[in-house]
């Protein structure tokens, strides 16, 4: 009895240090498996066996486009919170989506406004004697997400969105049933040096 637990004990410890071999194996150099970099480093059609034609920069410059986002969703997520001092902000789910409408994360300057009225700060609402002034908003947040390591804090992986608290809101924000706007913008510079912003708007509570 005591000899038949011992072999299967061996047995036992010979396959979980197999595995362990193959998984400790599986990193080692020049054992792992490696893509046909010819594939992509030659100058002729595609296809199998072919060659799509990626070197250098354009196969820098093809990645590059394939992830850029598209549009800018404010997140239904989006609500009227305390801090820890116990005031009222909004916290904002700012979400980007690609060309395939799948969710993602960009190196970009953000810029979330909140404001009574349904016009923007880019826009103008008509003042006394006839006069037009601009339409500020009354609460404001300018980020800079061009860090990667400030641009990683400010996403939250689980709801694929980044995360923009709005303080100081004006008292009409803070009301049950307030129908103010957020609004917001993200920008960066394409690699051709042209700018690029995104807009999107919701009406909060909505």
């Amino acid at each position: 009895m005591l000899e038949r637990v011992s072999r299967q004990v061996g047995l036992v410890s010979a396959v979980l240090l197999a595995a362990a071999g193959v998984v400790v194996c599986s990193g080692c150099g020049g054992t792992g498996i490696e893509p046909e970099w010819g594939v992509a480093e030659g100058n002729g059609g595609s296809g199998e066996g072919g060659s799509v034609g990626l070197t250098g920069e354009r196969w820098g410059l093809r990645q590059y486009a394939a992830g850029e986002p598209k549009e800018l969703r404010i997140s239904p997520l989006t609500r009227v919170e305390t801090d820890e001092r116990g005031e009222a902000m909004l916290t904002v789910h700012l979400e980007l989506v690609d060309a395939w409408g799948h969710s993602g994360k960009w190196l970009m300057l953000v810029r979330v406004e909140v404001s009574e009225n349904e016009k923007s700060s880019a826009d103008e609402r008509q003042g006394g004697g006839g006069k037009t002034v601009p339409m500020v908003g009354e609460a404001r947040v300018d980020l800079d997400l061009t860090d990667p390591a400030v641009n990683a804090a400010a996403f939250d992986w689980i709801t694929r969105t980044y995360v923009v608290r709005v303080k100081n809101l004006p008292t009409w924000a803070t009301q049950r049933g307030a129908n103010g706007w957020v609004r917001a913008a993200v920008g960066w510079v394409e690699v051709g040096g042209e700018r690029r912003v995104l807009r999107g708007a919701k009406q909060i509570g909505k």
